[in-house]
């Protein structure tokens, strides 16, 4: 079983090319994922360090404008695989929860599953 904060590899047929990607748990119950990515465009991107979290080959920015509904079949092969990668650290969940707090693109009802996985 995954948790908030957790961190899985999840195969990504969106992204170009088509790949593993590392995904935070959100809300497991709701199958919400955030997308790690190297670059931090897109509007909401939350910095990640290396440093701070060893699983990371570089620091990375975790994508916080939207979250991704994984299904639980691929969670579970996730987790048989590979299992689970890491966590966020405190203090970047807490950044986390104030980008999503003050985000005029989450709707009401992702924002209180995500704030609530991750408090």
């Amino acid at each position: 079983m995954i948790a908030a904060g957790q961190i899985v590899w999840v195969y990504d047929g969106v992204i170009r090319p088509p790949g593993n990607k590392m995904y935070v748990c959100l809300c497991p119950q709701n199958g919400l994922y955030f997308r790690i990515n190297s670059l931090g465009h897109w509007p909401g991107s939350v910095p990640i360090s290396q440093s701070d979290h060893p699983f990371l080959d570089h620091d990375s920015f975790i994508e916080c404008n939207g979250p991704l509904e994984v299904d639980d079949y691929s969670i579970e092969e996730s987790l048989r695989v590979d299992g689970v990668l890491g966590e966020l650290r405190p203090t970047l969940k807490t950044l986390i929860i104030e980008v999503v707090s003050a985000s005029p693109l989450l709707p009401e009802n992702y924002k209180t599953l995500i704030i609530t996985g991750l408090s």
